[in-house]
């Protein structure tokens, strides 16, 4: 089957622009992720006006759960390129753009998926957007002679600082940088300013790029194109002034300059972007400006009143046991380097500022109405076929001799059982005492063969009353799901909207009864995706350990991160 890169079939990264079914890209690490299950794939690739210049062209990079498999330059106007040949098999997918844009662009077209489908990654709970210069963008980090300039084919941000943090807080993201480019000049070697090199008047484009991009017949200047926000970051972390430093040096004039339109970009920044964590950080090439930097972030909350900003400090490189590349850029290891104090700055500043948890991605997977001897089995076959656990919220009414034996197998299998009545009731409209007597019974039955008395209770159909939320004594659960009773809902749809809804801490509520094989089916995309993608699965008792949450009565959780009231 043909796809085509729009979001109904791809998750977007960064900022692209789609036109005449081509995606374009200019920043560095924008692209597309899309899960696949298929025996063959293979993509559509656009140059620009700059493909096979061997300075100057596009570098891309395609991976397949994690791993790089392609990666190269881009030399012709429209190429198609083969992503995977094999076995029938379940992937994550993400085609990026590994250089800047100021030199090129690229598009991405028609994604052939053979007799398989694809469908867009979920977008992740949590946002950053990095604004930089040639750090950001990974300048040179491929060519280890410090005596070489630069070229498009030694740049990959994917080695880079930025990137880095992203992939190890388990967060989406949007990178806008430019080699060479400050906030009041970019670099000069004379001392004299540079002013036609300035990352403020490109922040709300695109991208900016020397290239022309589009197809021969029809071409455009991303620079032309307006960014559209919609996509709000949780965080803007900045990291300019290397460049500037070359014309300020000590200059006090000049470092008073670049305070005052370094808080014009701040002020940019937040106007785009209303409810972002503002983050602003130096020292990686030299902390010249380091201070001025720290001045600026004050002087914009004492205009605006905006407590919502903070800075970090980059040690610079280590000569001696780091070394550089390319024009004296930073290599790999100070990059990982300075990633790690970078994650752990905005942990904590998540964490104190935010309320968020970053860097864990546990998630629990869930079932509803077992257990019996069909379906049940077929779904412990599968999870262990990829080694993971799951919660069974089981009904009284479906426990017998058959059925206890595969619940014995649950439980040896290292899953979770839990409540779900033994009738299956719609209880918001019963008496209380009614409500107590079924989940107690529920319970009793389920320790006879457990040995364990359940904690948490999901109410048929989530449907709750209030006297439920005063007096059910367990913790209530609801979840995301599928609508996968439904027959007219088909297998990889139940994978496409359970896969949309993932995240840090997320319940995902499906369902285990007799002859529910889509479901069984649909866990062959599911688990695979969320496994490459980074996601341990645990039960729902761990999960609330992990997100250090302690549940609370009257209240139903969609997920360990929030109670979601009905």
């Amino acid at each position: 089957m043909i796809f085509s890169t729009d979001t109904e079939h791809v998750k977007v990264l960064g900022r692209t622009y789609y036109r005449d079914n081509i995606r374009w890209c200019a920043f560095s690490a924008s692209g597309v992720e899309f899960a696949a299950k298929t025996d063959s794939l293979s993509v559509e690739i656009f140059g620009d006006d700059r493909a096979g210049d061997p300075e100057n062209a596009p570098r891309i990079g395609i991976f397949v759960n994690g791993e790089r498999v392609v990666d190269r330059m881009i030399e012709n106007r429209r190429e198609k390129l083969v992503i995977y040949e094999g076995s029938e098999r379940a992937m994550i997918v993400r085609i990026i753009k590994l250089t800047e844009s100021a030199m090129s662009t690229f598009g991405i077209g028609e994604i052939d998926a053979g007799n398989g489908d694809i469908i867009p990654t979920f977008k992740k709970n949590f946002m950053i957007e990095f604004v930089g210069d040639s750090i950001t963008c990974g300048y040179g980090v491929d060519d280890e002679d410090e005596n070489h300039t630069f070229h498009t084919y030694s740049e990959d941000c994917t080695k880079a600082f930025a990137y880095r943090t992203a992939e190890a807080l388990g967060v989406d993201y949007s990178l806008v940088s430019f080699s060479g480019y400050g906030v009041i000049s970019g670099y000069t070697g004379d001392g004299v300013i540079n002013s036609k090199e300035l990352l403020p008047p490109h922040y709300e484009k695109v991208g900016f790029s020397y290239a022309t991009s589009g197809t021969p017949g029809d071409t455009f200047k991303v620079e032309d194109i307006r960014w559209n926000f919609e996509r709000q970051p949780d965080m803007v972390f900045v990291n300019l002034g290397t460049n500037d430093a070359s014309y300020c040096g000590e200059d006090p004039d000049k470092q008073k300059l670049y305070i005052e339109r370094y808080v014009e970009l701040l002020k940019k920044i937040r106007k785009n972007n209303p409810k972002a964590y503002l983050m602003c950080g130096l020292g990686i090439m030299g902390d010249v400006l380091y201070k001025s930097m720290c001045e600026a972030a004050a002087a914009y909350t004492a205009q605006t009143g905006d407590t919502n900003i903070d800075t970090v400090y980059f040690e610079a490189i280590r000569p001696d046991s780091e070394g550089y590349v390319a024009d004296y850029h930073p290599r790999a290891v100070t990059h990982a380097r300075c990633s790690a104090v970078l994650v752990d700055k905005l942990k904590e500043v998540a964490a104190k500022k935010l309320g968020r948890v970053l860097g864990q991605r546990v998630l629990a997977l869930s079932f509803d109405d077992g257990p019996n001897t069909v379906t049940t089995p077929q779904v412990l076959e599968k999870l262990k076929k990829y080694g993971v656990v799951a919660t069974f919220f089981l009904v009284g009414d479906n426990i017998n001799e058959a059925s206890s034996a595969v619940v014995r197998e649950c439980i040896a299998a290292g899953n979770d059982i839990e409540n779900h009545s033994i009738h299956h009731y719609v209880m918001s409209d019963m008496k209380i005492e009614d409500v107590l007597k079924e989940l107690e019974e529920d319970s009793d039955r389920i320790e006879a063969i457990t040995g364990r008395r359940p904690e948490f209770f999901r109410p048929p159909y989530i449907a709750v009353s209030d006297a439920m939320r005063a007096h059910v004594p367990y913790t209530m659960i609801a979840g995301y799901g599928a609508e996968d009773w439904e027959d007219s809902v088909s297998a990889t749809e139940r994978a496409k909207r359970i896969l949309a809804a993932f995240k840090n801490g997320i319940i995902i509520l499906l369902h285990d009864e007799k002859g529910n094989y889509r479901t069984v089916e649909a866990l062959d995309t599911i688990i695979p995706v969320a496994k490459a993608l980074g996601y341990e699965f645990v039960t729902i008792p761990e999960l609330f350990k992990r997100m250090d949450v302690t549940p609370v009565g009257g209240v139903v959780y969609n997920e360990a991160e929030q109670a979601v009231l009905y």
